[in-house]
């Protein structure tokens, strides 16, 4: 059986006030993220209409891929640091292609 790749999209908002905060957590993580093993694609998006909502769109190349990516040392220290800046917890949700 041939392994699927894992596209996980997340989506995360703050406060207004953290907006420069939040920008530079996200270079932080994209910076390891787009590195890390099994990855192909690794990108971080800030909403044109609503610039304090973020989403990340991922592609690993397996399940054993994205959960080492989400059990990482660097993931820890992002989502540590998000802590305080977000309205609400981050939406993850993981995808396999269907057609």
């Amino acid at each position: 059986m041939s392994k699927q790749e894992v596209h996980v999209v997340t989506r995360l908002q703050t406060h207004s006030g953290s907006i420069e905060a939040m920008a530079g957590v996200m270079t932080r993580l994209h910076a390891s993220g787009h590195k890390a093993a099994g990855n192909s694609r690794f990108e971080v998006l800030q909403a044109a209409q609503d610039p304090s909502v973020f989403v990340v769109l991922e592609i690993w190349r397996d399940v054993e891929a994205a959960d080492a990516h989400m059990s990482s040392d660097y993931v820890a220290a992002a989502l540590e640091a998000l802590g305080p800046l977000l309205i609400a917890p981050p939406s993850i949700e993981r995808f396999a292609t269907t057609v």
